[in-house]
């Protein structure tokens, strides 16, 4: 009976919990229904807008934020459908990326990017998408899809890293979430009125808003300003009319919020943690004390500046006011340095100076009509003097702000000044101090190395984008920033031309120097100027064109520069340049860059400046003797020097009988005033290029006469040849050879030799040739092996070469020298160019200077090293050792020491590398 009575509440038990069960199961299958026909018809509706959309054809560039950083593609529009996309660059793990690219036949198939990702590289698959979309969105489709993928994207590599996180302990891109937004305040809390401003992270950096309370509600909410993605922020934003004209401290108990609105909900909790009290403190004079979140020292965790690697706190009232008065300043430049003129129609030249000022300025052509900039071209391959040309195709994606109807002309401006703050800051005395006066402390504070450019200009651009709303335009142009501030400045060159023309009606279209003609840069090719360092400056024989839009010109000399508005100053410093002026203080740079401007037209152009002992006194003749002096004989027809036609080069070749063979011989050369100068060398008269050194200094009072004389001998065949026993000596064509006037180098493979033989020859053989090398049909082919104990204490032999070969049944045959050099450490680089010290130890040539990676890559591999040596034998004769590696985890250029070991040779090689951690 008592077992009976004990079994009816368990029975009881088990009928309730079935009954609980089923009634639980039935309310969650109603709400999980409903949640998935909502899904279900939000995805048709996404899918029905994207495809419905008219797209426009070309060619368009898309990105998003991967698992490994940026994913860029382009994405090409053939009638109106996707008909190719491309990677351009990503950095995703190898395995994942390959599995995840395979959505992108996928999206071509069905001509849109509401395909199913791809499993197991989820994250991957969603950028590829995610970049589509943005590409499309430039083709015409809507932008309200392309916020609705962001989110589920950023929510994707969420969900990854908070996995990642669980299995490492700790970090990824969610680690710092929350902190002062969590809206811990007590239930009875109030707001103080007033305005306080708050911060908190957002998905992609920092979020900065200020809140103004009026009557103890919220009155106002200002974005002031954060780094998250376009249009998916203005979606955001939307959660702050559900704020405004509240008086809950707890905000973020708003529904629905999203990751990146919850963003900005934390960044006002942490403005309202400033405002908030309770009334019983008021009594107390507690103020606004709740816990602690607002004393001295105890930041919020998301109470970060715009440096997303540097807690910093809220800006005092005093910071505020500065950055507001540098940001007025700025924006009165900006509108200063705006085009606001009517312009004239054509194609205008422009130049600017960006990355590599040295190596020139960066050329533009901009194309005015209608009183718009119609196109800008930037000038390509060799023309484009800046940096090496990879960079080129970055920095060029700053063209189409450049070219915008509506704010082209001040994104010109901006681009300009940017440049400028940049220049400025690096040549100042004091860097940081007018670093902060230019852009503020907050962001002078993210350059800790003002010599390095790229680093002074991450402040300068952080400002710009974050103060003066222009983070699209630098963002579009990372990695080549200073490179596109050059073109900036180049474009607004163009524009001011044609700004002037049309105002003053002027038709002088370039400037260019026409004299000294016999005065040539040897590198640029272009006209240049001689300057003696210890004389007064003598602009005499100066003269410049002015070139009119007709093809006329008007040639004018310095002595008529004023009458025609013409002036000469020095690039660097800006002062003016005169005829008869001291340049004691120009001469010690050794060379300078003079800019002469034309007033009316704006037209400028540059010329280089070199300072010596140049002189007028030009080298007018060449001697030499064979009999130690006693008797001279002229250099027939000498050469004449490429860099001034004045003077006689000092390499020239003289023809010379075999008799004289092994002789001693001198020369001199004498000036139009007839100062003469002696040249010898130890070496006697052979068929090959010998260097005579000049006997005394004089030769630095008159920088027309050499330091050497090179002298290439060659055998003069006008006197005819006895009978050569054992066969005859070819006559002139029947055998044809050149060797390198530069020799061969042991160990290393040569270039061809190509030997001719002319009408009725038959080539049979080539005597004398150094071991390694033969003759191959035609050509002397192979690789030198000579001993290396052969060298002995030189570094050069002579190897006297016979070719021979039959010709009317008769044996004839021509003897040449062939020099070869030593090489005994295989690094392809002579012992005679590098010295007894060098060529004890493998030189390395480099590719490339430095390696570009990301902040948390793995550090660069000894492959990776390896594969910057261009002259790295394949034998594994060298070996090489890699000494401090970089730290991976700090932003900033390392510097790898490289060490090379030949088993050739007992020195060792040091090469530092430079690995650029971004």
């Amino acid at each position: 009976m008592e077992k009976k009575r004990s079994l009816k509440p368990i029975l009881i038990g088990i009928i309730i919990l079935v009954l609980t069960a089923g009634i639980v199961y039935a309310v969650m299958s109603t709400g999980g229904s409903k949640k998935t026909e909502k899904a279900k018809t939000e995805t048709q509706n996404s899918e029905t807008s994207t495809k419905d959309t008219e797209l426009k054809d070309g060619e368009y560039e898309g990105t998003a934020k991967g698992y490994g950083g940026d994913i860029t593609v382009k994405v090409t529009i053939k009638d109106g459908k996707i008909s190719d996309i491309k990677v351009v660059s990503q950095n995703e793990t190898p395995g994942y990326y390959e599995n995840g690219v395979k959505v992108l036949d996928k999206i071509i198939k069905a001509n849109s990017t509401e395909v199913d990702s791809i499993a197991g590289a989820t994250v991957t698959s969603d950028a590829l998408k995610l970049a589509v979309q943005r590409a499309l969105v430039k083709a015409g489709a809507k932008e309200s899809d392309t916020a609705k993928k962001i989110e589920e994207h950023k929510n994707n590599i969420l969900n990854a890293e908070r996995k990642a996180r669980a299995r490492r302990g700790g970090g990824g891109l969610i680690a710092g979430i929350g902190g002062g937004g969590r809206g811990y305040f007590p239930k009875n809390s109030k707001f103080r009125d007033g305005t306080y401003t708050g911060t908190s992270r957002g998905y992609n950096g920092p979020i900065k808003v200020s809140v103004t309370i009026r009557n103890g509600k919220i009155a106002s909410v200002s974005i002031l300003n954060h780094h998250e993605d376009y249009p998916y922020f203005g979606w955001a934003k939307r959660v702050l009319n559900r704020i405004i004209g509240t008086d809950s401290a707890n905000v973020n108990t708003v529904s629905g919020a999203t990751y990146s609105s919850r963003g900005i909900i934390n960044a006002i909790n942490n403005a309202l943690s400033k405002a908030v009290y309770t009334p019983d403190e008021v009594g107390k004079g507690k103020g606004n004390n709740h816990g602690g979140s607002t004393k001295p020292g105890n930041k919020d965790q998301d109470d970060e500046d715009d440096n997303a690697n540097k807690p910093n706190k809220p800006s005092t009232p005093e910071e505020k006011t500065e950055l507001e008065k540098i940001k007025e300043a700025t924006n009165k430049m900006i509108a200063a340095l705006t085009r606001k003129g009517q312009l004239k129609e054509g194609t205008f030249d422009g130049e600017g100076g960006g990355f590599n000022t040295t190596k020139g300025n960066i050329k533009t052509k901009t194309t005015i009509a209608d009183n718009k900039i119609k196109d800008i071209t930037v000038a390509d391959g060799d023309d484009y003097a800046d940096d090496i040309t990879g960079y080129r195709s970055k920095a060029i994606r700053v063209l189409p702000f450049l070219k915008d109807e509506k704010n082209g002309r001040e994104n010109i401006a901006v681009m300009k000044l940017y440049r400028d703050y940049v220049e400025k800051i690096q040549k100042a005395k004091d860097q940081k101090a007018t670093a902060e006066k230019l852009i503020g402390k907050k962001h002078a504070d993210l350059i800790y190395n003002y010599a390095n450019v790229e680093h002074v200009s991450r402040g300068v651009k952080s400002y710009f984008s974050q103060e003066h709303g222009k983070k699209d335009m630098f963002d579009a142009v990372t990695g080549a920033t200073v490179s596109a501030g050059g073109i900036g400045r180049s474009v607004d060159n163009a524009v001011e031309k044609s700004e002037n023309d049309a105002k003053t009606g002027n038709t002088i279209t370039a400037i260019e120097v026409v004299e000294p003609a016999d005065s040539v840069n040897p590198y640029t090719k272009k006209i240049m100027l001689r300057a003696n360092s210890k004389q007064p400056l003598d602009l005499s024989e100066l003269k410049v064109a002015l070139r009119k839009e007709d093809g006329s010109e008007i040639k004018v000399a310095y002595a008529d520069f004023d009458k025609y508005g013409i002036e000469i100053k020095d690039k660097q410093t800006g002062e003016k340049l005169t005829h008869g002026m001291d340049i004691s203080k120009f001469a010690a740079k050794g060379a300078m860059t003079a800019v002469i401007s034309h007033k009316e037209s704006k037209r400028t152009v540059e010329m280089a400046i070199w300072f010596g002992a140049y002189s007028k006194d030009y080298v007018k003749e060449m001697e030499y003797s064979l009999d130690d002096g006693k008797t001279w004989k002229k250099v027939e027809n000498p050469i004449l020097s490429d860099e001034n036609k004045n003077n006689i080069a000092d390499r020239q070749t003289v023809k010379l009988p075999k008799s004289y063979l092994g002789k001693n011989i001198k020369f001199r050369t004498k000036t139009i005033s007839g100062a003469i100068y002696n040249y010898e060398s130890k070496e006697g008269m052979q068929y090959k290029k010998i260097k005579f050194d000049c006997v005394t200094e004089s030769y630095k009072d008159n920088a027309n006469v050499g330091f050497a004389l090179f002298i290439t001998f060659e055998e003069d065949k006008s006197a005819p040849k006895p009978p050569t026993p054992g066969g005859e000596e070819a006559g002139e064509g029947d055998i044809g050879v050149t060797m390198p006037a530069g020799g061969v180098l042991n160990h290393q493979k040569i270039a061809d030799i190509p030997v001719t033989a002319g009408s009725g020859v038959t080539l049979e053989s080539a005597e004398g040739l150094p071991n390694g090398l033969k003759l191959e049909g035609n050509k002397i082919t192979g690789t030198p092996e000579i001993a290396d104990s052969e060298f002995t204490d030189e570094v050069q032999k002579t190897y006297k070469v016979k070719i021979k070969g039959k010709k009317g049944g008769k044996t004839i045959f021509k003897t040449v020298d062939l020099l070869a050099l030593q090489d005994k450490d295989r690094d392809g680089i002579s012992a005679n160019d590098e010295g007894p010290s060098k060529d004890n130890e493998f030189t390395p040539s480099l590719s490339k200077l430095f390696i570009d990676k990301k902040q948390n890559d793995p550090a660069p591999t000894l492959d990776d090293y390896k594969a910057l040596i261009k002259n790295l034998p394949k034998d594994g004769s060298v070996t090489v050792e890699v000494e401090n590696p970089p730290n991976m985890s700090v932003k900033k250029n390392h510097i790898v020491t490289l060490k090379f070991k030949s088993t050739h040779v007992k020195g060792i090689g040091i090469k530092k590398i430079g690995v650029r951690v971004n």
